[in-house]
């Protein structure tokens, strides 16, 4: 059994199909002792914009959204279903989301379930400080909106360093 997050298109149409990588074993979470890893990363195009997907304990491993912003998936978004409880490693993921966005110059979309013990979906932008926090929700179930722009990522790319970096080498894709 594998965990698989699969996007199906606007008609329907199964356009990405990803298998987690990186299971966790620590906190409220025992995934290593029922799940298989997947092997490879997943992209798909929507509206423009080329989007990465990785499943919740994923993006504790920064080779994997390396690769996917990187050449050859050149990702401008990182998409994170997750299922995050409030236990022992909770905080953490604030900082690895903002880290992962702004280590790879894109948008980081975090998703977790709503409730007591879960809740913070999020967007973080391709460059995060005190004028540009990303949009969070608490606990509550809703529908967190923030547009998305090429410009954004092109003035981030243009100002910082780390995009022209990422872009210079073909990133390995063996991320175990």
């Amino acid at each position: 059994y594998t965990i698989r997050q699969n996007v199906i298109d606007n008609t329907g149409n199964l356009v990405c199909s990803y298998d987690k990588i990186h299971l966790c074993n620590y906190g409220d979470c025992a995934e290593t002792r029922f799940f298989t890893p997947g092997n490879k990363p997943c992209a798909f195009q929507c509206h423009g914009f080329k989007i990465g997907v990785i499943i919740c304990a994923d993006m504790r491993s920064p080779s994997l959204t390396r690769v996917l912003a990187g050449k050859p998936y050149t990702c401008d978004v990182i998409l994170q279903p997750a299922a995050f409880s409030r236990d022992i490693s909770f905080r953490t993921w604030k900082s690895f989301r903002e880290t992962r966005a702004v280590e790879n110059s894109v948008y980081f979309v975090a998703v977790n379930y709503a409730g007591d013990y879960y809740g913070n979906t999020s967007i973080v932008g391709p460059w995060v400080d005190e004028g540009h926090e990303p949009e969070v929700m608490g606990r509550e179930e809703g529908i967190l909106v923030k547009e998305i722009r090429k410009e954004v990522l092109h003035q981030v790319w243009q100002k910082f360093p780390y995009h022209r970096q990422l872009m210079s080498e073909e990133w390995p894709i063996n991320l175990r």
